[in-house]
């Protein structure tokens, strides 16, 4: 079984997590830090992969901090730095030790569709999807409580790379929590 948790404190009653990855000491911010067939991103055994970034056609990784360059293509003011692409976001979240716990930081764009969030197994199987519930253009927070350990998770926003007939606005991720189901 899997709950979502939109409500932080809701998340935090029926699990036991900590934060285990910020962005805020990331460097080099506001640029492209992965692209193939580089090593995508691993801190603390937890690994930020890019599944595509159209319409550049070249998955990306990009860390946004307050203030800077990337920080304009939000629609709201970033209170931490955010994990992000520079096109469509759809980033994998792989655990090398598989957790049964796991929240963030939700940043959302004006576009819909809605914001896809996938669980999947250790061994690959996709397990759940889940619609966010969060509004357009707005800070939030999304939790994960299972009763099977979580070997991966993908964040899915389309159209971080709207036309340029339409403003670009970005969706990301920031403070990951990674624990255990209580």
């Amino acid at each position: 079984m899997i709950s979502f948790y939109d409500d932080q404190v809701n998340f935090e009653a029926n699990s036991s997590t900590s934060v285990v990855v910020t962005f805020d000491p990331f460097t080099p911010l506001n640029e492209n830090i992965y692209i193939p067939p580089e090593t995508p991103i691993t801190i603390n055994d937890i690994t930020f992969t890019p599944v595509d970034s159209l319409p550049l056609d070249t998955p990306n990784l990009v860390v946004a901090n307050p203030g800077g360059t990337v920080s304009n293509d939000f629609a709201v003011p970033l209170t931490s730095n955010v994990l992000t692409t520079s096109g469509n976001e759809n980033i994998d979240i792989t655990f090398s030790t598989a957790p049964t716990a796991v929240g963030f930081d939700t940043y959302t764009n004006m576009f819909y569709p809605p914001k896809i969030v996938s669980v999947y197994d250790t061994d690959g199987n996709l397990r759940a999807k889940y619609v966010l519930s969060q509004a357009r253009e707005s800070f939030g927070f999304l939790g994960i409580v299972s009763d099977f350990p979580i070997g991966k998770v993908n964040w899915l926003a389309t159209k971080g790379g709207a036309p340029e007939d339409l403003a670009t606005q970005d969706t990301g991720i920031a403070n990951v929590r990674v624990g255990d189901a209580k």
